[in-house]
């Protein structure tokens, strides 16, 4: 580790918006705690029921369109009572994934961990951790369930023929809450972003659908 000695040379030749000690930030107040209590709590979440029909449907609807410059078939089944987590449950996240046969998604990972569970189809995962000097493949057909942990690169293909269909849990809401939702996409270092406004993974992939680990 490099240790500056001068440190008042740290930020020569660099624009630098200045604030100056004591001076006070507009976005920021305090709060007794008797009011903060109240204001913290959240919304109560009701019980909800998303129709196997309507999601069939839209994935339906997903499968037959070209991949408008993301790299995957994916919905998310959304409670409004989550609010500003837009989860399926506070602080998780339910998804389905669907694949024609042949496809592929490209590999990519997150800080998110991922439980996986097949509705329809067979196909496999090609799954590696960094430490991992070889890939390793799972297999998985109808009523399999398999977790892929934080931060491992993972791609499904779909090599049955007909469309696999993939259901996902995942605690994207609550890292994203935390602002803190990271993802390499497509593989390699330089891709690895924050999710943000600016930054949303899957858009602009074009040729994704191929195994690549």
């Amino acid at each position: 580790m490099a240790i500056e000695k001068e440190a008042h040379k740290v930020l020569d030749g660099k624009r630098v918006n200045v604030r100056k000690r004591g001076e006070k930030f507009a976005w920021t107040r305090l709060m007794p705690d008797d009011e903060w209590y109240p204001r913290a709590a959240p919304k109560t979440i009701r019980p909800a029921r998303w129709n196997w029909a309507d999601c069939h449907k839209m994935l339906q609807e997903i499968a037959t369109s070209p991949i408008p410059g993301a790299d995957r078939r994916f919905i998310i089944l959304v409670h409004d009572d989550t609010e500003e987590m837009m989860g399926t449950a506070p602080g998780a996240l339910i998804g389905m994934t669907i694949l024609n046969p042949g496809e592929a998604l490209k590999a990519h990972r997150h800080n998110s961990f991922a439980i996986y569970h097949v509705i329809q189809g067979v196909g496999f995962d090609v799954m590696q951790n960094d430490d991992d000097p070889d890939p390793t493949k799972i297999e998985w057909s109808k009523g399999d369930t398999w977790l892929c942990p934080a931060w491992t690169y993972h791609q499904h293909v779909n090599d049955g023929d007909e469309q696999a269909i993939i259901l996902t849990v995942q605690d994207f809401p609550l890292l994203a809450a935390q602002r803190n939702l990271i993802f390499e996409e497509p593989r390699g270092p330089e891709n690895i972003r924050l999710v943000s406004k600016k930054f949303v993974p899957h858009r602009d992939t074009a040729g994704s659908f191929k195994v690549d680990i």
